[in-house]
């Protein structure tokens, strides 16, 4: 009997081994369609939180013109590619003052780097050189022009840059402090207040921007504006799998992918221009798989481009968490 005790003790204690217990598989969340509205116009952009699929939140193009990027040994100021607008590099040293007027005519106009490479930025580093900038402030949702301003960065610290801007002719000097909030990846500020603007949200809030852009083209190089999504570069990482379909991909297969952090690793690409058709056509085959700043993966692919009464400019897309 005591044996019997014995065995059915150990019989227990084995089939309580938390070396053998099951594994629940991984369970993904249902499949949701969103579409959001960047306008017919291109005018909006969108942040967009994965997570809660919803846009947490929106401002017209034109509420600003320059990113000041925020942590403390930060200096790089980053064009509003929305606007379509670039930049001019004047060295004061050899070609005129901040003061002076500059001639358009003479301007050689720079971009940022559509991949969101900070070393590829057409303010370049004022720190190293006597310089200013013209700032082509680009165009609005209807493509009127919105002028010029001038830009000099006298100084960057920890807590924030100090600037000075005025209108081409130097009819009006102002100076201002941008102030440094490293709970956002960039500080906005607008011409048109000189002031910042509240625009971005917290950084950990937010995985992507729809917005419209400036892509650059290279053969020839054409600088052009395009609808699509750019990535919080703080926090969210980027694969592309065109192999599977939508519904095959699982969990098992996003943690196996190659990730990138460029701004615009989903980009605009997932659209193009059917000229038979004279509409926007969409590859839903292309798959977006997103890694997000709580190491949760979501798949993502767009359906169409245009909303039920056949408006352009309202993406729409199924997501799911994996």
């Amino acid at each position: 009997m005591n044996r019997l005790v014995l065995l059915a003790s150990l019989a227990l204690i084995f089939s309580c081994d938390k070396g053998e217990m099951p594994i629940d598989p991984h369970s993904s969340g249902d499949v949701e369609t969103s579409m959001l509205e960047v306008g017919s116009n291109y005018g909006n952009q969108l942040f967009y939180n994965l997570e809660t699929n919803s846009v947490i939140s929106s401002n017209m193009k034109l509420e600003w013109d320059l990113g000041f990027l925020t942590s403390e040994d930060e200096w790089h100021v980053l064009l509003n590619s929305a606007r379509g607008g670039s930049v001019w590099r004047i060295n004061e040293d050899e070609d005129l003052d901040f003061e002076g007027i500059p001639k358009l005519e003479d301007a050689v106009w720079q971009y940022d780097s559509p991949d969101g490479a900070l070393d590829s930025t057409a303010i370049d580093d004022y720190r190293l050189n006597n310089e200013f900038f013209v700032i082509d402030r680009g165009y609005s949702p209807n493509g009127d022009h919105t002028g010029y301003m001038k830009l000099k960065i006298d100084s960057v610290n920890s807590s924030g840059y100090f600037i000075r801007t005025a209108d081409l002719e130097h009819d009006d000097e102002q100076s201002t402090f941008i102030e440094k909030d490293i709970n956002l990846n960039q500080v906005c500020y607008s011409f048109d207040v000189n002031s910042t603007v509240e625009i971005e949200p917290i950084s950990s809030n937010w995985d992507l921007l729809f917005t419209q852009y400036t892509n650059i083209f290279y053969d020839p190089f054409t600088p052009y504006l395009v609808v699509g999504v750019l990535s919080n570069t703080q926090h969210t990482l980027v694969s592309v799998d065109s192999e599977k379909s939508f519904d095959e991909i699982t969990y098992d297969d996003a943690i196996s992918y190659s990730y990138s952090s460029k701004l615009d690793a989903i980009g605009f690409d997932w659209k193009y221009y059917d000229f038979d058709a004279g509409a926007y056509l969409v590859n839903p085959n292309i798959n977006y798989i997103i890694k997000d700043l709580n190491e949760q993966y979501f798949k993502l692919h767009f359906i169409d481009f245009y909303n039920e009464m056949g408006e352009k400019g309202f993406p729409s897309f199924e997501v799911q968490m994996l």
